[in-house]
């Protein structure tokens, strides 16, 4: 029993939750960099697989599609 008490005292412990804190900013900042960098060649292949009136269309379509889902995700 006093090993349950212990176990859940230090889950509640500033330096848990701290820890806790600092892997999560660091997952976050590592995955968004990472989608950032995988965008970016992203963009590169596909400006020169479709050329530029495709792309357009393409930036088009895409801004189309982004006012579209902010207006279905506002409710």
């Amino acid at each position: 029993m006093f090993y349950h008490n212990y176990v859940f005292e230090y889950f509640k412990t500033k330096e848990f939750i701290i820890k806790k804190l600092v892997k999560s900013v660091f997952i976050i900042t590592l995955f968004s960099i990472l989608l950032k960098v995988f965008g970016f060649f992203m963009r590169i292949v596909l400006s020169r697989e479709l050329g530029a009136e495709a792309l357009g269309l393409y930036q088009i379509a895409l801004s189309f599609f982004y006012v579209l889902l902010t207006i279905v995700s506002s409710g």
